[in-house]
């Protein structure tokens, strides 16, 4: 850890437009346990190993005044249980659309990928929920971290069109999700080339051309909408998914729709809400003809559309809102990780426009197969102004699980809604003052007692020993024994104690010293007072 932070704040010296992803990890099981003796949850108290980085990276922030990380990265793969299962190609065909659903849905297990042999702290954890719960991970612990897949592919082969399915719904979910920057481990090629970079085949495969559905339907460099507008439906991810944008005027709406069943036509009656459609032209990519965008001929729109088996289809939507927010407005962070029981914050603010927005109902509801949670939504401060948010403090359930909740907002003009989850783990452990509260000395000196935390893990799943305190104070010095400054991190012995030494300031006063203990372990703070003379 100690080297990520002085290279990532060195190569802001050397560039400073760099920007800094790291630290990388495999894959789903590496984010938990990555297998090193050295660096692991066994390492330090128990806690797993991304979120111990995360916190990690933000307190060494905060010591140097330097941000050193400025994307998490990582890699999100989950498809080696399929390719080892010993699965047929009909059998793969049917399994591999399904993989994106450890990216979001709440309720997808998959063996493969089971983790409950990894972790012992994580809620849900034979649940990927990749995006919701990494998302939550970083905006609780490391406030304005986005989240990065640098490489995810679908595990079959190019020519697949269950290939181009899965990148299709790949592309959808990414964005619906809130995921930031994306790369796909061998970005899709028009063309296999021998080795020298000329094409031997004389048709795109599936999957190149499922991207330019999304980014170049039409050859003229029109691609899906810039405004994600909510998307539900009734049916089984695995067979049929959709995804739906607004362009940047509100006159047209984009409509990505996957049939990933193989035998079945899929008959489909649309819910435009609040958007009035005139007419659409569809574009599709199909399995009989896997390399080529079919576009259809302008027609009036209607509710309802049949869509052929193993097909990908976009809708161009002409039309108008029927009222257009004057101001749009989102959470400040709309997934956030909490101790059982604890209670939290959400802000809904101003994105754009200068109208007051009223919050009017938050709630804990059922969402994507997740039952409602019995938690609660207090909104302490109703109203959105354009420089100042509103307040909605939240009390999380006494058990760990995954949390769905809607804001519903009025700005006068219409009605909108935004949501998002909380996450919430494992009961808080607590932290408290062992030894060196209340001391005075003459200013300038040391105090002669160390001031000494104990760590009680309580049932967030960690342990006592080698967990990291964070020690702050308001004046003088702090020392672990190895470092000194305002800001230390000390380390709990075997029986949970750690502690530091202070250095009383050179004027007299009252010196307050902050201890915390990492996120996942409750993140529990305990205040020193001592007097220098």
């Amino acid at each position: 850890m100690g080297d990520f932070e002085q290279e990532g704040t060195a190569l802001k010296t050397w560039d400073p437009s760099a920007v800094r992803f790291g630290p990388i990890p495999c894959c789903y099981s590496f984010l938990w346990n990555t297998g090193s003796p050295t660096d692991n949850s066994s390492t330090h108290a128990g806690i797993d190993w991304a979120p111990w980085f995360i916190n990690q990276a933000y307190w060494m922030d905060q010591i140097s005044g330097n941000r050193s990380l400025d994307v998490f990265d990582m890699h999100a793969y989950f498809g080696d249980n399929i390719n080892n299962a010993g699965y047929t190609n009909a059998q793969l065909r049917a399994e591999v659309p399904k993989y994106l659903r450890t990216y979001w849905d709440p309720t997808y297990y998959t063996a493969g990928d089971d983790a409950n042999w990894i972790t012992t702290t994580q809620p849900n954890r034979a649940i990927p929920f990749l995006i919701p719960r990494m998302k939550a991970m970083l905006n609780t612990i490391y406030p304005g971290t986005p989240l990065s897949f640098s490489e995810w592919e679908s595990f079959f082969g190019e020519w697949e069109f269950t290939t181009a399915l899965s990148d299709a719904d790949a592309y959808g979910v990414m964005g619906r999700e809130g995921l930031s920057f994306s790369t796909r481990w061998g970005g899709p090629s028009a063309y296999n080339t021998d080795n020298n970079g000329n094409p031997i085949t004389t048709q795109p495969h599936p999957n190149y051309t499922s991207f330019k559905l999304w980014t170049n339907y039409d050859g003229a460099h029109h691609g899906f909408g810039t405004l994600s507008v909510s998307d539900q439906s009734p049916a089984s991810p695995d067979v049929f998914v959709s995804y739906a944008a607004l362009n940047s005027t509100g006159t047209t709406m984009t409509i990505m729709v996957l049939n990933k069943d193989a035998g079945n036509t899929a008959n489909v009656s649309f819910n435009l809400a609040g958007f009035n459609p005139t007419s659409y032209t569809s574009y599709t990519l199909s399995s009989i003809n896997p390399t080529a965008i079919v576009s259809s001929q302008s027609q009036g729109w209607s509710n309802t559309q049949s869509f052929a088996p193993f097909t990908i289809t976009l809708l161009v939507v002409n039309g108008s809102e029927s009222a257009a927010p004057a101001t749009e407005w989102h959470m400040q962070a709309d997934d956030l990780m909490v101790p059982a029981g604890s209670t939290g914050l959400l802000n809904p603010q101003n994105y754009s426009g200068s109208t007051n927005v009223a919050i009017t109902s938050a709630v804990f509801d059922a969402f994507e197969g997740a039952p409602a949670c019995s938690g609660t939504l207090n909104i302490t401060s109703s109203t959105i102004y354009q420089y100042w948010p509103a307040f909605i403090y939240f009390t999380a359930p006494t058990t760990p699980g995954f949390c769905h909740y809607t804001v519903t907002g009025n700005d006068g003009t219409g009605t909108t809604t935004q949501s998002g989850w909380i996450i919430v783990s494992n009961p808080s452990g607590t932290v408290s003052i062992t030894s060196g509260n209340g001391q005075s000395g003459t200013h300038g000196s040391a105090l002669s007692a160390p001031l000494t935390v104990t760590l009680n893990p309580g049932s967030s799943g960690g342990t006592t020993t080698g967990a990291e305190i964070f020690f702050t104070t308001s004046a003088g010095t702090l020392s672990n024994g190895t470092t000194s400054g305002s800001k230390v991190i000390a380390t709990t012995n075997s029986s949970g104690v750690a502690s530091v030494t202070l250095t009383l300031p050179s004027t007299a006063g009252t010196v307050t010293v902050t201890a915390q203990s990492q996120f996942a372990l409750g993140g529990t703070t305990v205040t020193f007072t001592e007097t220098a003379q």
